[in-house]
């Protein structure tokens, strides 16, 4: 049977000898049929029904044609299969690049900031108007750490989302 992997041929219909319920095309009814099953990795995802509007006995030739147009629709599927995972991959990987380098910005900021916070009090006290440009400088390094933490934190979530059981 065609589930286990083998092909169905049916030589004759009943439609050829007056029986209803027989499948029709658009040529008019079959009265024979070559169903081959369509398996991608080893497991059956369809098949090809060829409907012939006689009745026919056929030949290993036929069974090898519907054979091999079934390996290049299985072939196809696998491809497109693959490319989705290879763009995937790619995007994953793309996602984690961004990541790792919006992580090391975020690093280096809050490294420099904490460097300023450290000769703040010194500087402060020798002189205030240098102080006051330390502590801008601060500020600003701390908002662009959040900047950029918030950023990473878009880029991160969806591979999260993506990966949580919805459990």
């Amino acid at each position: 049977s065609m589930l286990g992997g083998e092909p169905l041929i049916v030589p004759s219909l009943g439609a050829c000898s007056g029986e209803a319920g027989v499948p029709s095309t658009d040529a008019g009814q079959a009265c024979a049929i070559l169903a081959v099953p369509l398996s991608v990795a080893g497991e059956i995802q369809g098949g090809l029904a060829l409907f012939y509007p006689q009745q026919r006995s056929f030949s290993a030739e036929d069974v090898e044609l519907g054979l091999t147009l079934v390996d290049q629709a299985a072939l196809a599927i696998a491809n497109a299969q693959l490319r989705d995972r290879i763009e995937q991959m790619a995007a994953q990987t793309e996602r984690s690049r961004l990541a790792r380098d919006l992580h090391d910005a975020v690093t280096q900021t809050l490294f420099s900031a904490s460097l300023i916070a450290e000769v703040l009090p010194a500087t402060w006290a020798a002189d205030q108007e240098e102080g006051r440009q330390l502590l801008k400088e601060l500020r600003q390094l701390s908002r662009g750490a959040m900047a950029e933490m918030r950023t990473l934190l878009l880029e991160l979530r969806p591979a999260a989302l993506v990966e949580a059981s919805l459990g």
